[in-house]
């Protein structure tokens, strides 16, 4: 990276941002990789948790775009996580986590309480900055771990999502058949609070600073663009969004052109490690980042109506943690912890090469009507959570590789951005798809029953991207050799 682009972080004692931070013993490592892969659960359970209350929350508000439920959140992420990946590096990553976590529950009291659809979104959006946390956490674990064994961390975290990928299924199934899909939200408050403050009291703050001003104006023109084009993909009135979305992302790369401390240096983005990382990232965000979460609830709980030829299976919440959640959460501990093991002996590449085919794999099998028993059912949950765990850790690894500490915040925040968008896309277009089929709608339940079919065109079309994604990973030349943990002093092209 040229030298006027690497800005020298600041420390309360002189070190340098490649050198190893003080050695301490491996229980004090293991504990705040535990408690920084538990707040990254906030993440997670905003979606895993409250997916399985999908249908009840569709008749609660008396919507057929219960979707935004999932779509609401990626767009806010898309728009607040550069703010916070800057922030993070300019007044310390600790205070802008716990500012996070704030938000966050301020967010889920309205979700929990709130009886108006509108203002139910807008708490979705506040919850939105957890996703802005991993962002935080990567940066953390690459200043306060020694560089030799932040790929594992890396990996360790990817492993400790995958639990709450158990967890929360198994919590949000239970909490929606016994106390409502409100109950869930109760549930994230508390979580929050608890592990929040455990934080706060022992996990210390990075000493790396970047020097610099706040750029509001790129961040509001950036996430203004992420978020119209992802709306204009919803079609119907929101269809021409895509040209003023379009005009907001030229007028941001115009505005950090001319910003001495730009949101993003211009020239970090035409870095080929970075643009490659990106690339992928976003493919495979397309499926793994939020339509899972979407769909497979709706699939998979859709009522097995009599006389129907393409029936649904008509999952309880419970049935759907067992069959789906449990070997999706499994499976993607262990696709962390592999990616990570990978990512350390091979390079971050063959995790998300790895994690692209395992995505193809699943996807069709849906696309196929090969999903249609609870051991099928089993069975796809273990392909795609498997790919779930390598697409993080092996993306995150690919990040550290690809920028330098002083702007790992900047990189990753941009990198969520990117992957917000295609998100929110897949949520919003291909989320819509199965209302193309509606096969009956129980109007004393305000409930829409959709055809099968409508859930294998929208993996289908998933199987597609990932496609794609597996001749991105292929050609990249980004992440051919194994990971550093960041203690490389240039990126690898």
């Amino acid at each position: 990276m040229p030298e006027q682009f690497r800005v020298q972080p600041t420390r309360s004692e002189p070190a340098g941002p490649a050198d190893n931070p003080p050695s301490r013993s491996p229980g004090y490592y293991l504990f705040i990789v535990a408690m920084l892969t538990l707040i990254t659960e906030l993440a997670a359970f905003e979606f895993i948790v409250v997916s399985p209350g999908i249908p009840e929350m569709a008749a609660e508000f008396r919507t057929a775009h219960v979707t935004w439920v999932f779509t609401t959140p990626l767009l806010a992420a898309a728009a607040v996580v550069p703010l916070l990946g800057k922030l993070a590096d300019i007044i310390g990553k600790k205070r802008v986590l716990t500012g996070v976590v704030a938000i966050f529950i301020v967010g889920s009291l309205i979700c929990a309480t709130t009886s108006h659809f509108f203002v139910f979104l807008l708490g979705r959006g506040l919850q939105a900055c957890s996703i802005g946390a991993a962002v935080i956490v990567y940066g953390l674990v690459r200043d306060l771990l020694p560089r030799n064994l932040v790929p594992l961390a890396v990996g360790g975290i990817g492993v400790g999502t995958g639990f709450g990928a158990i967890a929360g299924p198994v919590i949000g199934g239970y909490l929606l058949d016994a106390h409502g899909f409100r109950s869930t939200f109760w549930f994230l408050i508390v979580y929050a609070a608890v592990v929040g403050s455990v934080i706060l009291a022992f996990v210390p703050e990075s000493d790396v600073r970047t020097p610099q001003r706040f750029d509001l104006v790129s961040a509001l023109l950036l996430g203004a663009g992420a978020g119209l084009i992802a709306l204009s993909f919803q079609g119907g009135r929101f269809a021409l969004l895509g040209i003023p979305g379009v005009i907001a992302f030229v007028a941001f790369f115009f505005a950090i052109a001319r910003r001495t401390h730009p949101l993003i240096p211009l020239e970090l983005l035409r870095q080929p490690a970075l643009f490659s990382t990106l690339a992928v990232a976003a493919l495979l965000a397309f499926t793994y980042g939020g339509l899972n979460g979407v769909l497979i609830p709706q699939m998979l709980r859709s009522p097995a109506l009599s006389g129907s030829p393409d029936p649904g299976l008509g999952l309880t919440g419970t049935q759907l943690a067992l069959y789906w959640g449990l070997p999706y959460g499994i499976m993607s501990m262990a696709g962390g912890f592999s990616a990570g093991w990978l990512s350390r002996r091979i390079g971050p590449r063959s995790a998300v090469l790895g994690a692209a085919l395992l995505g193809c794999v699943a996807t069709a099998m849906i696309a196929a009507h090969l999903v249609d028993t609870p051991a099928t059912v089993a069975l796809a949950g273990v392909v795609m959570g498997l790919g779930q765990g390598a697409a993080a850790a092996g993306a995150a690894n690919l990040l550290i590789e690809a920028v330098t500490p002083d702007v790992q915040g900047v990189g990753a925040g941009f990198s969520y951005t990117v992957q917000g968008i295609f998100a929110g896309i897949a949520t919003t277009a291909v989320g819509a798809v199965p209302g193309m089929f509606v096969e009956k709608v129980i109007s004393s339940e305000n409930i829409v029953v959709f055809q099968q079919l409508g859930y294998r065109v929208a993996y289908g079309i998933c199987t597609g991207v990932f496609l794609l994604a597996v001749c991105a990973a292929w050609l990249m030349k980004h992440g051919r050799e194994p990971a550093t943990g960041g203690m490389s002093p240039e990126p690898n092209s």
